[in-house]
């Protein structure tokens, strides 16, 4: 089993734990400003309507009917009462110019009787009718009014809520333009971010199956924290399903801290070039008097890697404007 030098796998694995953290904060950015944008163009494209006003004249139709029923029935009355003193009028003259003697007299007077007996009937109906007719009309009068006034609400609470949306229309705008800036910004950052984590897992000396977040920042933290320097040892004795239920939550609270430091680092290292290329001359020594050839090839790719992230980190500027 190798032994590498921690002077240089440590860094190393701070480059990919570091990495690993930028992608994974870069990702949920993304997740957060698509789901505004979503959330706002959502909001843009529905637009309330409003229906037109209501006009009171236009609830009368069952008003305008029961009226109708209230008039035929007074005529109704009116033309058989008018009826009766007619009948009994004309009957009179019949009998009195012509003279139809006693049986066509009583005959004649039985008619007109009966003919007024009729129509005072009729009449006495529709006086029965009528309070219905004037009841079904204030009937009407009250749904008239109470469709008015559902039609009149409906009316106020869609008003309510298009005026509403105008009130908000700025702001939605607004957030719809500065998250699609951060969306195109965010997935240039982690396109960027992906492209140096796959150049940091290319020296291969990390197994695919522990090629992420919470794997690195294992790795990272254990030979950070001690003296182990057998990697492939480490690497058997993980218990992956463990590691991620016990460093989710720990992962959350330190990426911003490890960002930032591998940010401030990176910084120090281009602006103190002599500190640094001493440094770096040392890591190359340590590679170049390895005997192993196959342990030397994995130090100069974990150096160049190295060196790719501390310039990637330097000039990561939108990394002072990440926040939690």
């Amino acid at each position: 089993m190798p032994h590498y030098n921690r002077e240089i796998l440590v860094p190393y694995l701070k480059d990919v734990c570091s990495a690993e953290l930028l992608c994974r904060k870069l990702e949920q950015q993304k997740n957060v400003s698509e789901s505004k944008l979503r959330d706002a163009n959502y909001y843009l494209g529905n637009k309330p309507q409003v229906p037109a006003m209501p006009i009171r004249e236009n609830y009368t139709e069952n008003v305008v009917s029961a009226r109708v029923n209230v008039v035929v029935g007074i005529l109704f009355v009116a033309f058989f009462a008018f009826l009766v003193p007619i009948i009994y009028k004309v009957g009179y003259k019949l009998d009195y110019y012509f003279d139809f003697g006693f049986f066509g007299s009583l005959l004649c007077e039985g008619i007109t009787w009966l003919l007024i007996i009729g129509a005072g009937l009729f009449s006495l109906c529709g006086l029965a009718l009528l309070p219905e007719a004037i009841g079904d009309r204030i009937t009407a009068k009250r749904k008239d009014k109470k469709a008015y006034e559902c039609a009149m609400e409906r009316y106020q609470a869609a008003k309510a809520r298009y005026d509403k949306w105008c009130a908000n229309l700025s702001y939605y705008q607004n957030v719809a333009q500065r998250e699609r800036t951060n969306l195109t910004a965010c997935k240039t950052h982690l396109a960027e971010a992906q492209q140096l984590r796959t150049q940091l897992y290319n020296v291969n000396v990390i197994p695919s199956k522990y090629r992420n977040a919470y794997a690195a920042y294992y790795l990272y933290d254990y030979f950070n924290t001690s003296r182990e320097d057998d990697l492939t040892q480490v690497l058997q004795t993980m218990l992956l399903e463990e590691i991620i239920k016990r460093l989710d939550k720990i992962i959350e609270r330190q990426e911003d801290i490890i960002i930032g430091q591998q940010r401030t680092m990176a910084m120090m290292e281009q602006q103190n070039k002599a500190a640094e290329q001493h440094r770096r001359g040392m890591m190359n020594h340590i590679a170049q008097i390895e005997q192993n050839q196959a342990q030397q090839t994995d130090y100069l790719q974990m150096i160049e890697a190295h060196e790719r992230t501390t310039s990637f980190f330097a000039y990561a500027t939108y990394l002072d404007e990440i926040k939690k």
